[in-house]
């Protein structure tokens, strides 16, 4: 049944009925918005034929006002029959789209009232050992019939992800990217290994940094030439801003902070930030920065064998690309970051916003992006 085709049909025999000598004329935009298939085409036009109201296509091969008799009569009838044919292989291909996406996790059906924001703030309170049926309660549905309401716990088993999978499971690289596993944190501060370096004659790990860390991860920043005017690690009121800066870090799953440690010793850091974006058809991509070796570890490998694992977990999690900046006065580092195959080509650009803190020449940064 449809309605409003119905109420047109109705009110053009009323027009003729008025005025049986006045023309009528019953217009659509193509052959096929008329019918939904042959049988019921032909059934129509023959009815209008009857009521004395003449058919106008504005699209098609038939476009113009319909001669029911002779070759358009034929030719109205071939392609009544085409029109289905081709609704017929629409409707197969559709299905067949719709199985092939359901092999691939993908059902269709209404969106899910977790959204990426709603899910990036449960991750956060899963990594900070916040129970399930807690997080549910903290979180709001923002659209549809259940708008204003907290989600059913079943809602929330999103977040009960500890790994990745396969994006063939249905997670899009950005949702992937949230579900990760960060490990666990144990009694001493420190979190399980996300990797284990075999350099030589040392064993190095690579787990996520921990706020037991930061003390010595403000010290690798300010060994470094560039970093001692720009950093500070020696009283604890000292550390307040980099406390502040590592707990935003270590909520957000976007964000991944790794120490290398031999023994108990943190060594070297690295850090990994995921950015979803609009360009290259949605991709997602890397930023390393943050990129230090203590200097006893310094030509053994650690800062090779960091970038391969950082490179390799970028493409894990989806990314299309790995980028990084570096001081243009790091001529070493520019020489070191092209052997692992990073290539120059953006040029990148720096504006302070935060007064007193001039950002001297040598500390602009060309964009080195893969």
């Amino acid at each position: 049944m449809r309605p409003e085709l119905e109420a047109a049909l109705k009110l053009a025999h009323q027009f003729k009925e008025a005025a049986p000598d006045t023309p009528v004329i019953f217009t659509v935009h193509e052959l096929k918005r008329l019918a939904r298939n042959a049988a019921e085409l032909m059934t129509l036009s023959a009815e209008l034929q009857a009521g004395g109201i003449q058919l106008e296509l504005l699209t098609g091969p038939l476009t113009g006002i319909y001669d029911p008799n002779g070759m358009g009569a034929m030719f109205f009838a071939v392609l009544a029959v085409v029109g289905q044919i081709e609704r017929n292989y629409i409707r197969e291909k559709t299905l067949e789209g719709q199985v092939s996406a359901a092999k691939k996790g993908n059902h269709g059906g209404r969106p899910k009232v977790i959204d990426d924001d709603m899910l990036t703030f449960a991750l956060a309170l899963k990594d900070k050992g916040v129970p399930v049926p807690e997080i549910a309660k903290k979180l709001t549905i923002k659209t549809g019939k259940n708008k204003d309401k907290h989600p059913s716990v079943a809602s929330t088993d999103l977040v009960r992800v500890t790994s990745p999978g396969d994006v063939a499971g249905g997670l899009s690289p950005f949702k992937i990217l949230l579900s990760a596993n960060h490990g666990s944190i144990d009694p001493r501060g420190r979190s399980t290994p996300l990797s284990t370096l075999s350099l030589g004659s040392s064993v190095l790990e690579l787990r996520r940094a921990t706020l037991h860390d930061l003390r010595a991860l403000v010290v690798l920043l300010a060994a470094d030439p560039l970093g001692r005017s720009r950093e500070s690690a020696i009283g604890d009121e000292d550390l307040l801003p980099y406390e502040r800066a590592f707990d935003a870090i270590d909520a957000d799953s976007a964000q991944l902070l790794v120490v290398a440690t031999a023994g108990t010793e943190v060594v070297g850091t690295i850090q990994l930030s995921f950015i979803p974006g609009l360009s290259r058809r949605g991709a997602l991509r890397a930023q390393i920065e943050g990129v230090r070796v203590h200097k006893n570890h310094r030509s053994h490998g650690l800062a090779a064998a960091m970038f391969t694992w950082a490179i390799d977990e970028a493409r894990r999690r989806g990314c299309a690309l790995v980028q990084l900046t570096t001081d243009k006065t790091r001529t070493d580092a520019h020489r070191f970051y092209e052997h692992l195959g990073f290539v120059a080509s953006h040029e990148g650009l720096k504006l302070q916003l935060l007064a007193g803190s001039p950002v001297p020449l040598s500390d602009r940064r060309s964009d080195q992006r893969r």
